[in-house]
């Protein structure tokens, strides 16, 4: 009889906690080491040079058209990393919404004294993790990303507007 009862209570065995913790750390354990892995060798699908547009908004008397940025090494001025190098920079009237109280109408027009300026910037990047922009330094650029850029004679913030890869 009492092997009869031995029998019966390891069927009845259930999963206690232990058990669950023995398997939840098991699978954990081969997680983390197939992302570490993953991780680890992602590598560029493609590399090739762009050339990126960045935007910024004028402050009112302040002399850009004097500022002759063009061939300089554009830096980004938070974490300090040569981010490419300026090809073209130029500026366009700044034009925003303007309310007519008289008339009652919205429409578009150019602001006195106020400009957009664009700068150009070349670079070598590279297309990896699910088709993100990489450029040196695994610096992430895309469309409407802030940046805060500086160069011999010109520090400004703006964002990223456009790019287009050149070859």
């Amino acid at each position: 009889m009492p092997q009869k009862l031995k029998e019966n209570n390891n069927a009845k065995r259930r999963i206690n906690l232990f058990d669950i913790l023995l398997i939840f750390i098991v699978i954990a354990a081969a997680a983390a080491a197939a992302w570490w892995s993953l991780k680890s060798n992602i590598k560029a699908e493609e590399s090739f040079k762009i050339i990126y547009t960045v935007e910024f908004k004028a402050m009112k008397d302040y002399p850009f058209e004097k500022v002759d940025v063009t061939g300089q090494v554009a830096t980004d001025a938070v974490i300090n990393i040569e981010i490419g190098k300026i090809v073209r920079f130029w500026s366009e009237p700044y034009v925003d919404e303007i309310y007519d109280r008289v008339e009652g109408k919205v429409f578009f027009g150019e602001i006195a004294n106020e400009l957009f300026y664009y700068m150009e910037i070349e670079a070598d990047a590279e297309r990896r993790e699910k088709g993100r922009l990489f450029l040196a330094d695994d610096y992430v650029i895309g469309y409407g990303m802030p940046i805060s850029l500086r160069t011999i004679g010109f520090t400004g913030n703006g964002y990223i507007n456009g790019y287009r890869i050149v070859g």
